[in-house]
């Protein structure tokens, strides 16, 4: 049986047809309904009670307040009879210990609420719920027979072999085999991060590798960069795009072969660390623009480049314990401290000496190395705050990418390092592209 993955603000509808409907929740919220008599179901992704904004331009199944009354009403449409309908809900987990006042956000808890009222409402009865709480979960919809599964942590995966910590000399050797990012892609980031350069130059440097510029005119005509007109070469993409979308570009071809593939210890799906690191690249683009705390450019390469740390870890993890930190309850420690425990290091430790062995510019060194605690970061500490926060976002809203459970003990002084406010979060939220990233 075909299984469809329904991404976040989208919905499926079976009609009388065999399907293996699946959700994959962190903070965003999954109602399942359907009519058993009809044969007619299916399930809605939701990211947040309400639009943030008069302006939202995301689709409105992304919100409960419109996204669940359309769903319904074309449920009815296909045939199903409003009083057969039975619903199943899940997700809308708060993760870690939040602080002792939510910081007020708890935007799945209000989601869940708006479900539950529209439901209500409907006079839709839920027969099964496990909402909120402080785990992912996975809702599941077998439209064959319509039964309904919640599983609260995805699924675990066997442990193939006994692990190994690797020496110091191991470490040296993996990181060594890594790809190395470019050196023409090195040469522009570092160009660009320091904010002094020709457009010719960077231009110059791309077209030196056939295979970066191909890519990078690829991505600028690509749905998730948005440009409205088609660009057939590297000097008009430098001229039309600037400095900044130019360092955006770069770095995410450069990372792109280099995560793209990756399903090992780490990635939910095929590509998940690739989409992960898009996700929090586009976050930190975000809110560099809305601080003002650093240069949205480099807050964006330093997105896409923050855990490259796994990709050198993922090869022993792969071996032994495929998806290993889903077996683990990690509710109030960080995903680092797992590592450390099982490998004897982590993924900052690594992406250190990563992102040094590549010469990286300094502010995404420190932000590669001390993104899960930044006020450890030894310089460009607004860097490394932004790129924790965007982490964070991107573990809730894009869950099914990638699982990585980080700490949130310290997210209250964090934000107000940023001199971000919990009700600024729903606006900065609901500006990142999640739906695009999801079906690239």
């Amino acid at each position: 049986m075909q299984t469809e993955y329904i991404a976040s603000g989208d919905y499926y509808i079976a009609v009388s047809e065999p399907k293996l409907l699946k959700v994959l929740l962190g903070s965003c919220v999954g109602v399942a309904i359907y009519d058993i008599t009809a044969n007619i179901g299916g399930i809605i992704h939701l990211l947040l009670p309400e639009p943030a904004s008069l302006g939202s331009s995301w689709s409105p199944g992304s919100y409960a307040t419109s996204g669940l009354p359309l769903f319904i009403n074309t449920l009815l449409h296909s045939g199903a009879k409003k009083e057969n309908l039975q619903a199943v809900v899940a997700g809308g987990a708060l993760f870690g210990r939040i602080s002792q006042q939510d910081i007020a956000l708890n935007i799945g808890g209000r989601c869940v609420e708006k479900v539950h009222a529209i439901l209500k409402e409907r006079q839709i009865p839920i027969i099964k719920e496990e909402s909120c709480g402080f785990t992912p979960s996975v809702l599941t919809l077998d439209t064959t027979g319509w039964q309904s599964e919640i599983v609260t942590r995805f699924e675990a995966q066997p442990v193939q072999i006994s692990p190994h910590q690797p020496t110091s000399q191991e470490m040296k050797e993996a990181i060594r085999a890594i790809t190395p990012i470019p050196q023409a892609a090195l040469k522009i980031i570092n160009l660009l991060s320091c904010g002094d350069y020709e457009t010719s130059e960077v231009a110059d440097a791309i077209e030196t590798d056939q295979v970066l510029a191909a890519q990078i005119l690829r991505l600028c005509n690509s749905p998730l960069f948005g440009i409205k007109r088609v660009i057939e070469s590297i000097d008009e993409a430098v001229v039309i795009l600037g400095g900044s979308h130019m360092l955006q570009l770069v770095a995410t071809a450069a990372i792109d072969s280099l995560l793209v593939e990756r399903h090992g210890g780490y990635a939910m799906l095929k590509g998940g660390l690739y989409k992960h690191a898009l996700g929090v690249a586009h976050a930190a683009k975000l809110i560099a623009g809305v601080t003002g705390v650093a240069n949205p450019g480099v807050a964006y390469a330093a997105g896409l480049l923050h855990d490259i740390g796994k990709v050198v870890l993922d090869q022993y993890f792969c071996l032994f314990r495929p998806l290993f930190y889903q077996s683990q309850d990690q509710s109030n420690s960080d995903l680092i401290d797992l590592e450390h425990h099982l490998l004897g290091t982590n993924h900052q430790e690594v992406g250190l000496l990563l992102a040094k062995d590549w010469n990286l510019p300094e502010s995404i060194v420190q932000a590669i190395a001390h993104h899960h605690h930044p006020e450890q970061a030894g310089s460009h500490l607004e860097l490394a705050h932004l790129i924790y926060l965007a982490d964070l976002l991107t573990s809730w809203y894009l869950a099914g990418m990638e699982m990585e459970r980080i700490n949130t003990d310290a997210l209250q002084s964090r934000l107000l390092f940023l001199q971000i406010t919990p009700s600024q979060l729903p606006d900065l939220i609901e500006k990142v592209p999640w739906h695009t990233i999801m079906y690239l």
